[in-house]
């Protein structure tokens, strides 16, 4: 499983690379990839493409969460997952009843770990991603 790290307005692939081990590129017009035009989401999906592994876990901050979802509506790219930080999207709630319905009902950590990584493979990461979400605190 690769992690794909995309990064806000005004950042580069340095914001991730330093600190985490997994695929960190550079938006368009950012850090050391070219400007694209028109500059748009798509277009930005559409230059990022060609650069990801076969099934990647997409994680995107604030504009690289807007990209992240652009890239996982497209067969091509085959998203295992999105992981979105800040990101300023609209999503088609009318499409995903069952999980908002859970979602509303789902109020503590604990009560989120049961659920969390429910389509994770790796019993051991699934394990994993559970306890953590179970010792999340209001703090952090």
């Amino acid at each position: 499983m690769t992690w794909v790290m995309l990064h806000a307005t005004g950042h580069n692939r340095g914001l991730w690379e330093r600190a985490l081990p997994a695929l960190c590129l550079d938006l368009p017009g950012h850090g050391a990839a070219p400007r694209v035009s028109p500059p748009r989401v798509e277009a930005y999906a559409d230059a990022l493409t060609p650069a990801l592994p076969e099934r990647p876990v997409l994680i995107g901050h604030s504009l690289g969460g807007m990209v992240a979802v652009e890239l996982a509506r497209r067969p091509r790219v085959g998203a295992l997952a999105v992981v979105l930080l800040d990101a300023p999207i609209r999503l088609p709630f009318a499409h995903f009843p069952g999980t908002l319905d859970l979602m509303t009902r789902v109020t503590t950590p604990e009560q989120f770990s049961r659920v969390a990584g429910f389509r994770v493979d790796d019993t051991d990461l699934k394990e994993r991603i559970r306890t953590a979400i179970r010792e999340m605190t209001p703090e952090g």
